[in-house]
């Protein structure tokens, strides 16, 4: 039996079942069309496997950073500097011009009380937007089921407000609103839900909640894939973009952008930040492709008209450890910097770089909960209430103008 979960998961098979849908269910499903250029868009930027916050923004002008990172600490003279304290690896000059710019800000000493250095365990609280419990739904999933009424949607409110660059839907997206789809090209994403003769996947769903679901879900990816081909065929942009996956997302979501797309929320990702071995070449290259990516992105959104309609952030599910460990590497730790980036933003750091004299069993102290910064984006940036998203007030941090 197929369940709803592994039915997320399985975006392949969702756009196969797309065209078994009957009929019927056509007036369920509304229409999908552009939205008025003037709608706030966030760009979501995972990193995954836990960054090394430490060697990101790096505490030049304290020793200690020296002394326990004897072969990983990155030379002064290297440095991007930002402040007389404080600077970004040289792969993040581009940044550095970001920052100069007015549209870089960096939150300090991020994280959430009595973290757990599991990757599987802290991506989910950062899913989720929950740390002291379990959901079975996302934070940007809660969002839209806020906004769309919990399911009873309006007619503003169509699948395509949330689009995950990627082959599976992010866990951040899931709702009771079933909003939000994954892709990685328009135009193989068009085809795949146009396939002839894919087999009828209600026949091995039971239950009328999972049967109903799974109807509308395949309803959207239908009806999203031409509205996705037709936003990306009308974009007219000859940006030239880095030739990395993460680059091409990013080229992908301007075009989308720029092609009258009602999506409010893109969400894309970096994987390989787990260095717990010869972490310097693979972090510096990491960084890079972070950087050089975003840089053509904003310079994109520039070009086209549209860099006042949209913010973006970068998260990891955590920091490393202060320590460097025995391979040229660090291990799972806790606190780390976000950024957010993009004309609307208030540039300049948040928050002090966390201790490193005062440790939490060799960890960073986070002094900032990651929900202040969820909060303030609700609320500051998409103007939805924070308390009925993330179940509990959190300060807004003043980043956005």
């Amino acid at each position: 039996m197929l369940t709803r979960r592994e039915f997320i998961g399985n975006s392949i098979g969702l756009m196969a079942a797309a065209g078994t849908i009957p009929a019927f269910l056509g007036r369920t499903c509304l229409a999908v069309g552009g939205r008025a250029a003037n709608d706030r868009v966030l760009v979501v930027i995972q990193l995954s496997g836990g960054n090394d916050g430490l060697n990101t923004v790096v505490p030049y002008a304290d020793d200690i950073y020296y002394n326990v990172r004897p072969k990983l600490a990155i030379q002064r003279a290297s440095i991007v500097r930002l402040t007389d304290e404080v600077g970004l690896h040289p792969s993040l000059q581009p940044f550095q011009e970001l920052y100069e710019d007015g549209s870089l800000a960096i939150v300090q000493g991020v994280g959430y009380p009595n973290p757990d250095r599991s990757h599987f365990r802290s991506m989910e609280v950062w899913h989720s937007g929950v740390a002291d419990g379990y959901s079975s739904s996302g934070w940007l999933g809660r969002l839209f089921d806020h906004t769309c009424s919990n399911g009873h949607l309006p007619e503003s409110c169509t699948p395509t407000l949330g689009i995950t660059v990627d082959k599976t839907l992010s866990p951040a997206f899931t709702g009771n609103s079933a909003i939000g789809i994954a892709l990685d090209d328009p135009e193989r994403f068009y085809r795949m839900t146009r396939l002839s003769g894919a087999a009828d996947v209600t026949g091995d769903m039971t239950g009328t909640s999972n049967l109903d679901f799974l109807r509308r879900t395949a309803m959207n990816a239908q009806v999203s894939a031409d509205v996705v081909r037709r936003a990306a065929d009308r974009a007219n942009s000859t940006a030239e973009y880095p030739s990395t996956p993460f680059a091409r997302s990013l080229q992908l979501i301007a075009k989308l952008i720029a092609g009258g797309m009602d999506t409010r929320v893109y969400y894309t990702s970096i994987s390989g930040f787990d260095t717990h071995a010869n972490q310097p070449g693979r972090h510096a290259q990491l960084l890079k492709t972070l950087a050089d990516g975003v840089a053509a992105f904003n310079k994109d959104l520039r070009t086209n008209g549209q860099a006042d309609r949209v913010l973006g952030v970068t998260f990891s599910e955590f920091g490393r450890r202060v320590n460097e460990n025995g391979s040229r590497g660090t291990d799972h730790g806790q606190a780390a910097p976000m950024f957010l980036f993009g004309a609307p933003v208030r540039p300049g750091i948040i928050g002090a770089q966390p201790s490193l004299a005062d440790l939490d069993r060799g960890d960073l102290r986070y002094h900032t909960d990651f929900r202040q910064v969820y909060a303030t984006v609700i609320e500051k940036w998409l103007q939805a209430d924070p308390l009925a998203v993330l179940g509990e007030r959190f300060d807004a941090l003043p980043v956005l103008g």
